[in-house]
């Protein structure tokens, strides 16, 4: 199979997976227990807490251990309180969801340009013009598209305002370099080469942060229940490859994706590439077809042995046009034209020849 479909969740790294092995054997104790069999695990899960904050160059005791970055986000959206928050029109659906399942909130949404990116003069103007927020809500980068927010620049001007910012940074920390500079940053494993089953929330002030969940007291009280080792010690180990080699594999990740999207327009010059001239993840294209519909073609490419998807997995299912492409001002009928191939570091310019060449006949 050709994989082309990372944004959607990535291939387990070997070191992900030898980690797993190894806590199963040998790493299978309660970290709260005080034997040694829990000690050992609570070795693994700081060691992978270390390995987290140093990704992000923050202080380990800001990591908090979730199930992931759904769970994560709704922590954040519990810790923040009621009171006004303030929504990028193209964040993800987990964000929308959790702020709907609490109603004394009310919510604002954020527009952005045809470029797909917020103007951060207009959205400090929103910030200053009603009451306190309780949250600004802004993603690194959009997982349908790869168009990167100005998420350090707001981060900073509302830090001086004193408004919480909750930046998603799932995508774009598996592809570029990333500093913890909002009030809450959340990352999940299986986005990066872990496993399914953890993630982390970062926050500035740890102390602050409500237990979402009641147990006996883990993470500092701040996430009951106990910690999923395996799942963390794969987030550990992929995080520290990661750390080693995210440059070069984004330098690689970019070639392979201009050069892809470079003979896709030599071949069908009216094909639309969303975010291309701006600032994007290196390993995401998304294209629109101009006169096809993509579910049929993704299904025949799928048959083919090749894995695209049309957008985000998360909407997979759903009739509705893409809330993210519209927030472009891309009409509703062009936003189910949308192809997304999302590269990586194990992909290769055959693989992409190959697909080109297989396209025509999944289009007819």
């Amino acid at each position: 199979m050709i994989y082309f479909d990372h944004n959607s969740t990535t291939p387990v790294r070997p070191e992900a997976r030898a980690a797993v092995i190894e806590t199963l054997d040998g790493g299978f104790g309660n970290p709260s227990s005080v034997h040694n069999a829990g000690r050992i695990a609570r070795k693994i899960l700081e060691d992978a807490r270390s390995s987290v904050a140093s990704l992000l160059k923050t202080d380990s005791a800001r990591v908090t251990f979730t199930s992931g970055a759904t769970e994560a986000i709704n922590h954040v959206i519990h810790t923040a309180g009621p009171g006004r928050v303030l929504v990028s029109a193209v964040e993800h659906p987990a964000v929308l969801a959790a702020l709907q399942m609490r109603l004394n909130r009310d919510v604002e949404i954020l527009p952005v340009g045809e470029d797909g990116r917020l103007q951060v003069d207009q959205v400090l103007e929103k910030v200053d013009r009603g009451a306190h927020p309780a949250l600004v809500a802004v993603m690194a980068a959009n997982n349908e598209t790869g168009i990167i927010q100005p998420y350090q620049e707001l981060a900073q001007k509302l830090r001086e305002r004193m408004v919480p910012t909750l930046v998603d940074a799932v995508q774009y920390v598996g592809r570029l370099p990333t500093e913890h500079v909002a009030d809450y940053t959340v990352i999940t494993g299986h986005k990066i080469g872990g496993i399914k089953g953890a993630g982390a929330l970062i926050t500035r002030d740890p102390q602050g942060v409500l237990p979402l969940v009641a147990g006996g007291g883990q993470e500092q009280g701040r996430r009951g229940g106990t910690e999923p080792i395996p799942a963390i010690a794969a987030l550990g180990a992929a995080v520290t490859q990661l750390s080693a080699h995210r440059n070069t594999e984004a330098q690689y990740l970019e070639r392979l994706r201009d050069a892809f999207e470079t003979e896709v327009l030599s071949r069908w010059p009216s094909f639309r590439i969303v975010g291309k001239g701006g600032p994007r993840i290196p390993n995401t294209s998304l294209i629109i077809l101009p006169r096809l519909e993509s579910e049929p073609v993704v299904r025949r490419l799928a048959a083919a042995g090749v894995a695209v998807s049309t957008g985000s997995a998360c909407n997979t299912g759903s009739i509705k046009p893409s809330r993210v492409l519209m927030a472009m001002g891309i009409p509703p009928e062009m936003t189910f034209r949308a192809i997304r191939f999302s590269f990586g570091p194990n992909n290769t310019m055959d693989e992409v020849g190959k697909t080109l060449d297989l396209l025509p006949r999944c289009m007819v």
